[in-house]
């Protein structure tokens, strides 16, 4: 772990979250809400992004409820927006417990979800929003749901291997160690507790994604949308559609990239979110 990242437990809504922490308290807060592959945690998503963003803003990352070193509550309800509303309320606790007022928030993929519906139920509780790679209506491309299913019935290196290579544009040019990676995360999605609830998440008899443009609609915060082009986990039309019905949308789309824009375009990408932060975007 580098210097400028602090771990602790948090008690939000009676459920221990790890949680990460790096810049001043003092500065604007953001908050980092990940995605929902298998072994991801706060820190796989957003290492480099809350070392180099220390000095600017108070970083805030959060192994989601059911991810990482976080509380797998048992049971876990099925499907996606149960599972999401679930998790926005937790996500709100953390707020109320760190006493953090109105963060900014930057969701990737499911953590995108987690923050339109953060937005909904405690609209004054955030400021900006960042939504990567996210979703709004509709789920994973056709590919990225055999893999996932690959994955889920042989949990080994080589089909954990072979769903995250489909995260990324180019693995050689971001020079990216997929086997470390790959490993780092099947030690964690094959924790009894972690897989349980990700068995949860996809329960076919549990509610689906839909948010309607009349949803949308009412979702007044200023929304910086952001998708890899060539993103093959969930398509870039997924953005499209948000940035179509949010009232107060703008649409980065960078070249390039899949679904880890902001490894793969990290230097544009942190630029992109300190203009939007700082009014000038």
């Amino acid at each position: 772990m580098t210097e400028s990242i602090t771990s602790r437990d948090v008690m939000a809504d009676d459920h221990s979250l790890r949680l990460y922490e790096s810049g001043s308290g003092n500065a604007t807060p953001v908050l980092w809400l990940h995605g929902s592959g298998p072994g991801v945690t706060a820190m796989a998503n957003w290492r480099g992004l809350l070392t180099e963003l220390a000095p600017e803003f108070y970083n805030i990352a959060p192994d989601v409820l059911g991810f990482g070193d976080s509380a797998c509550p048992d049971p876990f309800p099925p499907g996606m927006m149960a599972s999401v509303d679930l998790r926005a309320k937790n996500t709100l606790a953390l707020l109320d417990a760190l006493q953090v007022e109105s963060p900014h928030v930057v969701g990737n993929s499911m953590g995108g979800i987690i923050a339109i519906r953060m937005a909904q139920m405690a609209p004054s509780r955030l400021r900006k929003i960042v939504l990567m790679g996210s979703a709004g209506n509709g789920g994973l491309a056709p590919d990225a749901v055999a893999k996932s299913g690959a994955f889920a019935a042989d949990a080994t290196i080589e089909t954990m291997r072979d769903l995250l290579r489909m995260f990324v544009y180019d693995e050689a040019q971001l020079g990216l160690d997929l086997d470390a990676l790959a490993a780092e995360r099947l030690e964690i999605a094959t924790r009894p507790d972690i897989a349980r609830v990700a068995a949860a998440l996809v329960d076919p008899n549990g509610s689906a994604l839909n948010f309607t443009p009349e949803d949308l609609g009412q979702i007044l915060h200023q929304v910086l949308v952001v998708h890899g082009r060539e993103d093959r986990v969930l398509p870039l039309e997924r953005s499209y559609y948000l940035a179509q019905h949010l009232p107060n949308a703008q649409l980065h789309v960078f070249p390039r990239s899949g679904h880890w824009a902001h490894w793969e375009q990290q230097g544009r990408f942190k630029a992109l979110l300190r203009a939007f932060f700082q009014d000038a975007l």
